[in-house]
């Protein structure tokens, strides 16, 4: 699903104006009819066009009791936000979060800031080619379903788009039923490029 924002909103309330079908605006927008339904008939109501409201969870303020807590544990353990979360939990039997004890530390100056070069993305990454077809990974695996208990399944994917080449279930994980995958992939693969 796509989100919507202030434009398409209003080309979604111009386009219903204009007797344009639902499922024509769900297929541009590719968002629900149940949707399409909602922000017309909320602008219908108002007769002012929906203003969308910030996503998530609303913030909420860190306590005084919250920052003594995290201050006290901090002390005396000297450890990051990840155990202080932990230790907070078994022996203050409080649940607080680590990036919300990570902000606390920041804050009263008991962690120091990200250094710069971690932030910085590296060159080249593992598994993350830009050009589909230029390289494919495999791997077999154990099936644990009970359906399938015991059967063994290779599968070949493309790593740039994630596109899943080729696949098989076998009794056993051998050289012979890889290559046999293999094989099958490369032929839809070539017939698939053939087509286009």
């Amino acid at each position: 699903m796509v989100k919507l924002d202030d434009k398409k909103i209003s080309w979604l309330i111009k386009s219903k104006d204009e007797k344009v079908k639902n499922s024509d605006i769900v297929n541009v927008l590719k968002i629900t009819p149940r949707r399409v339904q909602q922000v017309y008939s909320q602008y219908k109501a108002t007769s002012e066009i929906p203003a969308l409201k910030r996503p998530g969870r609303p913030k909420k303020s860190v306590t005084i009791a919250e920052i003594e807590l995290v201050k006290q544990v901090q002390e005396k353990f000297h450890t990051n936000a990840l155990y202080l979360e932990k230790i907070i939990l078994k022996l203050h039997d409080t649940k607080i979060n680590h990036n919300r004890i990570h902000k606390i530390m920041l804050d009263e100056g008991l962690a120091a800031e990200q250094q710069p070069r971690k932030k910085m993305r590296r060159k080249w990454i593992r598994y993350e080619r830009e050009y589909s077809n230029s390289l494919w990974h495999t791997d077999w695996h154990t099936i644990h379903d009970s359906r399938w208990a015991g059967k063994q399944i290779i599968a070949f994917e493309d790593d740039a788009s994630r596109f899943i080449t080729g696949y098989g279930v076998y009794d056993e994980a051998t050289t012979v039923n890889s290559f046999a995958v293999l094989s099958e992939a490369i032929k839809s693969w070539q017939t698939r490029i053939c087509t286009v």
